[in-house]
């Protein structure tokens, strides 16, 4: 008669070297994505900075900058999933400042697209332009999260290509903002 083997969870290892040992594993594997979430929040701070920068859009319709803006955060979530997910995963669990609001690179965007849209309210018939820009930056990048980072779990019901996604989201935010095309104001 065959004896059936039981399979049991993973526990802690029980002598103080193999303790020791795996500790020192998890301290460094912990620094090292201290250190991965520096390095992204430094880039994203750059490449926030840049994208905001008004010269950038100088003679380019708010609509296609939406559609920009849009296109780079799907594309930044799609190229990286894993780690964009553990960021965001770190950041609601985590009580130390740094990974308490995962948002800080948002809130610089949010900030950046606010001050875009006062600074071209002509093109934006929401009665508060600057709130239009930032709250409908917030729902673009709740909803491309829950979407690519999370869809096995919120969104399997809307079956979208990258290019779909981005038409979508970009199309709710000109209409919440109510953006005028340039041919629309003359």
């Amino acid at each position: 008669m065959a004896t059936q083997k039981t399979i049991r969870w993973v526990r802690k290892p029980q002598q103080g070297r193999s303790r020791a040992t795996l500790d020192r594993l998890l301290d460094a594997t912990e620094a090292l994505l201290d250190a991965v979430y520096e390095r992204h929040q430094q880039q994203a701070v750059l490449t926030i900075e840049q994208l905001m920068d008004p010269s950038r859009w100088k003679d380019v319709s708010l609509e296609r900058v939406l559609e920009e803006l849009v296109r780079f955060v799907v594309r930044l979530y799609r190229e990286r999933t894993g780690l964009m997910r553990t960021l965001v995963l770190r950041g609601h669990a985590r009580p130390d400042r740094r990974y308490r609001d995962p948002a800080q690179r948002n809130r610089l965007a949010i900030a950046g697209v606010g001050k875009l849209f006062a600074a071209r309210r002509s093109e934006v018939g929401h009665p508060n332009p600057s709130l239009a820009g930032s709250l409908g930056l917030l729902m673009v990048l709740g909803a491309a999260r829950e979407k690519i980072l999370f869809s096995e779990s919120t969104s399997r019901a809307i079956t979208l290509s990258d290019a779909q996604l981005i038409r979508e989201l970009t199309r709710a935010f000109v209409g919440y903002a109510q953006v005028h095309s340039r041919r629309e104001r003359r």
